[in-house]
């Protein structure tokens, strides 16, 4: 069987799911990961911690690129614990100092990555984007012709049937508008269903008795958790990268805008834009698949 050629966009650093869902794409050995590429905020020190995953995992090789740090449209949301950087942005929660040594080529941006990805695999490529969508809305006005040769894109984004904005939407209504208008088979869980995926304490104990490469997602964790006491880790990405070989969760055929202002979704048999959205998950069965795949021996290859 082919493997399944992927490139991830991520804003791996701030929510712990993104560096679960790497961890988890390293694990299926159908998935071809062509390259990551990073978005928002401060992409080049998110392209430090993956870089560092993907080192700690054995996957060096697996080229990362930073993207765009601002929305094509509005300003960055900035939290008020975050801090500012020596060169004026904004610094990257699960950054730490010796990650320094993990360089990043940033002599390539994302976009340009992107589209060269999509032109050595036409029509093959899947793109899995499990942040806010400037990198992809980029790529579209830049050059559609070629990206309309993308597969498919995976995304953990947006809601089905709610009146709130979702994260990665929110923040780039416009950018989200543009991909998810694009013509483009989109397929997305929206955080109406991921949020029903959450860690219990007991899931975390687990986790932290895991061996090998996995300690580092188990560090990156404990770092979420001192900034949000009293909350339970939520697994959204790690549920868009499941279902790339797996099925938990229920879909619709949903047809809808984006609202420029807010982000959120409008239901519009009329609308725009267009995707295949997730209604509803099997989260247990989700959960201990998960905690099942991390235990696995693959993940004790590399420190033992």
């Amino acid at each position: 069987m082919d493997k399944i050629k992927l490139l991830l966009d991520t804003d791996i650093g701030d929510d712990i799911d993104d560096a679960f869902a790497l961890a988890l794409l390293m694990n299926f050995k159908n998935i071809d990961l062509v390259g990551i590429t990073t978005v928002y905020k401060n992409t080049h020190l998110r392209s430090k911690i993956a870089k560092y995953e993907l080192k700690e995992f054995g996957n060096d090789g697996i080229p990362v690129v930073s993207g765009i740090d601002k929305p094509l449209k509005g300003d960055i949301i900035k939290w008020p614990f975050e801090t500012i950087g020596e060169d004026n942005k904004i610094i990257i929660r699960h950054y730490k100092e010796e990650l320094m040594k993990n360089m990043v080529d940033d002599g390539e941006n994302a976009c340009d990555f992107i589209i060269k990805m999509i032109n050595k695999y036409p029509n093959e490529l899947t793109v899995l984007t499990i942040g806010p969508l400037t990198n992809l809305a980029q790529v579209y006005i830049k050059d559609k012709d070629s990206f309309m040769k993308i597969k498919e894109i995976r995304m953990m984004g947006g809601t089905y049937k709610t009146d709130y904005p979702e994260w990665n939407i929110k923040v780039d209504p416009y950018a989200a508008s543009v991909v998810l208008s694009s013509g483009v088979k989109i397929t997305s869980v929206g955080v109406d269903v991921t949020q029903k995926c959450k860690l219990s304490l007991e899931d975390v104990k687990r986790i932290d008795n895991l061996n090998g490469s996995m300690k580092i997602v188990s560090d990156m964790l404990h770092i979420w958790m001192k900034d949000n006491p009293n909350k339970n880790p939520i697994m959204h990405d790690p549920l868009a990268a499941m279902e790339l070989n797996y099925h938990f969760c229920e879909y619709s055929d949903y047809r809808f805008d984006v609202c420029i202002k807010t982000g959120k979704f409008i239901e519009n048999k009329n609308g725009k834009c267009h995707a295949l959205m997730a209604t509803n998950v099997d989260s247990n069965g989700f959960i201990n698949k998960l905690l099942d795949i991390y235990s696995g021996a693959n993940y004790e290859t590399k420190n033992n």
